[in-house]
């Protein structure tokens, strides 16, 4: 095994020992707002992506159509996520998240920026400059620079 793939084995095993150990936590408002897993997998769909065809919806979760349908129904029942129609083809529905459903996904979103914000906060001024280079470089190679 050549250098570079053990070091990225071995920061991909302690990323994965990081989100282990920090244990994110489940936001009260995601706990009351009575939603099940596949409506969540949803929100968090179009808490990434923005507004999505449903047929792109389910192409990215792997799912059908009528399942994904299914979904969002209940999901603009519950007033998390609204559709809209496509100026393009009026056949083709866009869903997009509510404003209820932006501010509960973006608790999820924050749950996890306090964590690392805490976690970071145990590091030392030198330590943390690394982490800034590191995390530079990768938001950098992600954006393709």
């Amino acid at each position: 095994m050549s250098e570079k793939k053990k070091m990225i084995d071995h920061i991909t095993h302690i990323a994965s020992e990081i989100f282990r150990e920090v244990q994110l936590g489940v936001p009260p408002e995601l706990l009351s707002a009575d939603i099940s897993l596949a409506q969540l997998r949803v929100l968090l769909v179009l808490r990434m992506g923005g507004p999505r065809r449903m047929g792109a919806i389910a192409g990215e979760l792997g799912v059908t159509l009528p399942t994904v349908t299914g979904v969002v129904d209940k999901l603009v029942t519950k007033g998390f996520v609204s559709r809209l129609p496509d100026d393009e083809d009026r056949r083709v529905v866009i869903a997009q998240l509510s404003d209820a459903g932006s501010r509960l996904t973006e608790k999820i979103w924050e749950m996890g920026r306090f964590k690392l914000a805490d976690l970071l906060e145990k590091l030392d001024e030198k330590d943390l400059r690394k982490a800034v280079e590191v995390t530079d470089t990768l938001l950098a190679r992600v954006k393709g620079k």
